[in-house]
């Protein structure tokens, strides 16, 4: 079964273009940060600046996601210089899927900033409604896409980066857990194997 896709932004930032044996499902989950558990409070004011710090660290020392109702799912993105043939993200899905991810939208941690970032350069709104829901200590997103539906997205911050983030239509496979780089070997695994399965260019 493939992943399931969630609408998380329009605007696409590309990643720079992202003959090993397979990482065993479940080898990378074992997260390689465990951030300390330092809350803070925050007003709807801050959600900017904490998304663009929480893609600003993800693309200095990569990121690991995994979505908590794909077991075994996990998706990956290094540093450019430490990415392989050229390519610095990818994700596994059991039983053996290994497929190459080209933008940086596909990351929950890069969305929103990638979402401002791109309003800005067009000259236009960003169109995220943000509120701080201090009794749950979450920022909640939301964007209307039109005939594509309405996007509600929750973001759980740890020591001022994001931590989990939530797509609350997916219901329990909407859960995303963050974790930052460094990456394992065996993490960066994913990408070589991604890689290393794309078809000869003729």
């Amino acid at each position: 079964m493939k992943r399931q896709i969630f609408l998380i932004a329009l605007p696409i930032i590309f990643l720079a273009g992202c003959s090993s044996s397979p990482v065993a499902p479940g080898a990378s989950q074992t997260p390689t940060q465990t951030p300390t558990e330092s809350r803070q409070s925050y007003s709807a004011s801050d959600f900017r600046s904490v998304a663009d710090e929480s893609c600003g660290r993800a693309l200095e020392f990569g990121v690991s996601e995994i979505e908590v109702g794909l077991v075994g799912f996990e998706q990956v993105l290094v540093p450019k210089d430490e990415g392989y043939e050229g390519y610095s993200a990818a994700y596994f899905q059991p039983e053996d899927t290994y497929e190459l991810i080209y933008e940086t939208d596909w990351f929950a941690v890069c969305a929103a900033s990638n979402t401002y970032a791109l309003s800005e350069e067009a000259g236009a709104e960003a169109g995220i409604a943000v509120e701080y829901l201090a009794e749950e200590e979450v920022f909640e997103t939301t964007q209307d896409f039109g005939e594509f539906g309405v996007s509600v997205v929750r973001y759980s911050v740890v020591d001022g980066y994001f931590d989990e983030v939530t797509f609350v239509e997916a219901g329990e496979s909407g859960v995303v857990s963050i974790s930052y780089g460094p990456l394992s070997e065996d993490q960066k695994q994913i990408i070589k194997t991604a890689v290393d399965r794309l078809e000869p260019v003729e």
